[in-house]
């Protein structure tokens, strides 16, 4: 044991021990110490039991209290205490930084000592740490060597001598420092330096040392400078700030985590061809990945994993961090419209009015608006793949136009998608009109004899005055039996019937009563004096359907029309009766005092009370 020795500070690191050693017995250097005592510095450094044990034998000082504080371990990796750290998070050696204040209470406490009393601490030499937590102040920079300094590890290792002229203007650079209070990222780093772990939330304290303080630092560049950040461009202080912000996020846990991240995707613009992690993400995951061997960060590989794999459009069997997705979980209106080679604008109605997509999503980008490719979503995006228009429905069924609108009204072809709200075009899925084509093709004989009349069902509407619809109907109720089809010309035209057998087909049993055409013909009426009479309630009639095409139509009774005519009496009916001209009865009349029974004007004709004429009997007599 050393005559001349130094106290040991809590939280110094081994190196600053034995650098106070070495200046306390007025070595020159730490290598001088070395070889005047035996102790070989290199092993100090590294932290190996011998090295610490002789250091601890010289210094007087508990071998547990050099071991918490020694740096020990090679390469990236290496521990301080129970702590593991990264060769990443020390500050680099040609940068020696102190507390101002932590310097002077040092020399406060052990005057007689001299310049040898101030003691490195293991927190100055980590980059997440620039604040003292004992004393509000932000550390300061003690000494800074050139890149190509020609003075080597020993010296820069040397911690007492390198401080030495920060330590003459103490009291200066203690007055000039930047009080500010520690963030919440260095006090629970301390913490840990210093022994037990703190107890933050269930993630925090379950990661390494080393953990924390990266991912705080990833996770809070990226909530402010979003995904294209540059960590190495970085400032001193906007380290330190975003070590903060991350540190709250993970601090409040997984959920809040996952939450946070979720709202980071749509925080930050990208393009609509731009669905990969690295359009999300940028940079953090860029970092995740060059750090995939490390079991510590699977939390967050996780947490974008299962992000990207819940609410983006991602292709079947894409891998993120080393998970394969299988089968895609999530679709966009935009990668559909590609592999459906339709206009996403269209695609996005369809699936808006099919339900696969709510009304909000209407009003989104194609890129971002997405669905869960679930049983019933792919079941009506096969649908829709099938989907075509009204026109181009009429030609795969080889029908015109006329004759597939009336099958549509009727309700016979059905389309998978209606013209409704934002959507203006209907959308026939092809497996229904195939449907629609096996149902009309079942009663199909083959070719039609030469000696039976067959032509399409078109012409045969046209020559029966009938609707296509109601052959159709006539060939579903298995109403017909001669039905045929042409050898070179599919689909609806391509079905031939025999006329005569539909015409039979359509005859119904005929009802008593006149049509209007019959009552004109009769009484020798215009139409639209018949309609004004029965629209005014002065000639009864009924509307029953035409036996042959089912129109409706509107018939009189003839006792209705006998009663009319027993009653009234048309001025051209009188003309020919008495065989005098118009103005000549009419004049006859007026003068009598006899006017017509309803207002011609109505009616279109004027017409007279039979009861109301002085030659009503004889007239009528004549008439009969």
């Amino acid at each position: 044991m050393l005559k001349l020795r130094v106290p040991y500070i809590r939280g110094e690191t081994a190196t600053s021990f034995c650098s106070r050693l070495a200046l306390r017995n007025r070595c020159r250097s730490i290598a001088e110490f070395g070889l005047d005592v035996g102790l070989v510095f290199r092993d100090v450094v590294a932290g190996t039991q011998e090295g610490l044990a002789r250091l601890s034998a010289l210094g007087g000082v508990d071998l547990a209290h050099l071991t918490s504080s020694a740096f020990r371990g090679n390469g990236t990796r290496f521990t301080c205490g129970n702590n593991i750290l990264e060769q990443t998070l020390r500050r680099p050696m040609s940068r020696l930084m102190v507390c101002p204040a932590c310097i002077a209470g040092d020399l406060a406490t052990h005057p007689d000592i001299g310049s040898a009393a101030p003691a490195g601490r293991v927190a100055w030499l980590l980059e997440p740490i620039s604040t003292c937590i004992e004393h509000d102040l932000a550390l300061v920079v003690a000494d800074v060597q050139p890149q190509n300094s020609v003075r080597g590890a020993g010296y820069l290792l040397d911690f007492s001598r390198r401080a030495q002229p920060f330590i003459q203007r103490i009291e200066n650079h203690q007055a000039s420092a930047l009080r500010r209070p520690p963030s919440g990222l260095e006090r629970y780093l301390c913490a840990r330096l210093d022994g037990p772990f703190p107890v933050v939330s269930d993630l925090v304290d379950s990661l390494p040392f080393y953990a924390v303080a990266q991912a705080s630092l990833i996770l809070g560049a990226f909530i402010t400078f979003g995904p294209k950040l540059t960590l190495r461009k970085l400032t001193d202080e906007q380290r330190r700030d975003a070590g903060e912000a991350g540190f709250c996020i993970l601090a409040a846990g997984a959920v809040a985590l996952e939450e946070f991240l979720r709202t980071s995707m749509d925080r930050w613009p990208r393009s609509k061809n731009a669905t990969s992690m690295n359009a999300f993400f940028g940079a953090l995951s860029q970092w995740l990945g060059y750090r995939s061997d490390d079991a510590s960060y699977e939390f967050l590989r996780s947490t974008i994993r299962n992000l990207m794999f819940s609410s983006q459009p991602l292709r079947e069997n894409t891998t993120i961090y080393g998970v394969s997705l299988g089968a895609e979980r999530i679709k966009s209106v935009l990668t559909l419209s590609e592999e459906m080679g339709v206009h996403p604008n269209r695609l996005q109605r369809l699936l808006v009015a099919t339900g696969v997509l709510d009304e909000s999503s209407a009003r989104l980008s194609a890129h971002k608006a997405v669905f869960v490719v679930d049983e019933k979503a792919s079941d009506i995006v096969a649908r829709l793949s099938r989907c075509m228009s009204k026109t181009a429905a009429a030609k795969y069924v080889n029908a015109p136009w006329v004759h597939f609108d009336t099958l549509h009204r009727a309700g016979l072809i059905m389309p998978f998608v209606e013209p409704i709200g934002i959507l203006s075009v209907h959308g026939f899925d092809r497996l229904d009109l195939d449907h629609f084509l096996e149902r009309l093709l079942y009663f199909v004989r083959g070719p039609a004899p030469e000696n039976i009349l067959a032509i399409p069902i078109s012409s045969a509407a046209t020559r029966l005055n009938c609707s296509a619809l109601q052959i159709v109907q006539l060939i579903f109720g298995g109403k017909l039996t001669e039905i045929y089809r042409r050898q070179d010309v599919g689909g609806f035209l391509g079905i031939l019937v025999n006329p005569e057998e539909v015409r039979v087909a359509l005859r119904r049993p005929e009802r008593p009563g006149l049509s209007i055409e019959q009552v004109g013909e009769r009484m020798r009426w215009s139409r639209p004096v018949i309609d004004a009479l029965i629209a005014h309630g002065w000639l009864a009639a009924e509307i029953v359907r035409h036996p042959i095409i089912r129109r409706q139509q509107k018939v009189i009774e003839p006792r209705d029309l006998e009663e009319f005519d027993r009653i009234y009496v048309a001025l051209s009916a009188l003309g020919r009766e008495l065989r005098l001209s118009l103005p000549a009865i009419k004049a006859l009349l007026t003068d009598g005092g006899i006017e017509s029974a309803f207002d011609p004007e109505v009616i279109g004709a004027t017409f007279y009370r039979r009861a109301d004429l002085p030659w009503s009997e004889p007239a009528r007599t004549r008439r009969n």
